[in-house]
């Protein structure tokens, strides 16, 4: 009789407890407690459990850093070499220009990889970062506009890293001369 007496009260209608005053700091702690976490599992390697864990702090403390979280995500996703998801979840990020950028760049890396050239493309139009111009130029030779490519890579900046590089690519698309011959002889 004791057992069923205990079951009766804990199925009775009493109303839940009142959470605490600290129940909100509680949500933003676990949430921020998550988020790091999902970085040391992002810097370990394990992007699918680093996604969950940055969308579980995305649930519990919605409008607390939004948009670096879903750029988080993004990253993981990136990382998880999904680059579908990693695209989408760049679409949804908020925040400061500079971190807007940074997510249209790897969102833009995400098509190329992708193999979807032009959208990859689109995603590019007006960043004038030597980043920018350096994944333009490839995505212009996959798409077939060498020339295009080859100006892409020549317009970029002198001081930085990648004008080694660009100008060899540069230098490799340009057209041979080929000596013409009259289709007669």
């Amino acid at each position: 009789t004791q057992h069923s007496t205990q079951i009766e009260t804990t199925s009775s209608d009493e109303a839940p407890p009142k959470p605490s005053p600290s129940a909100p700091t509680d949500r933003l702690q676990r949430s921020h407690e998550l988020r790091l976490f999902g970085d040391s599992l992002l810097l370990q390697g394990d992007a699918y459990r680093a996604i969950g864990a940055y969308k579980q702090s995305r649930f519990l403390s919605p409008g607390a850093e939004s948009g670096l979280r879903r750029y988080r995500i993004a990253l993981a996703y990136f990382s998880g070499k999904q680059w579908p998801a990693a695209y989408a979840a760049t679409r949804g990020v908020r925040g400061p220009p500079q971190m807007l950028w940074s997510a249209r760049r790897l969102g833009a890396s995400a098509l190329y990889l992708d193999r979807q050239f032009e959208t990859a493309l689109q995603e590019l139009s007006g960043d004038p970062s030597a980043w920018a111009t350096y994944i333009r130029g490839f995505a212009l030779i996959h798409s077939g506009h060498f020339e295009a490519a080859r100006a892409q890579f020549e317009a970029l900046n002198l001081r930085s890293a990648l004008l080694p590089q660009a100008l060899s690519l540069a230098k490799a698309l340009r057209a041979p001369r080929l000596p013409h011959r009259s289709p007669l002889l």
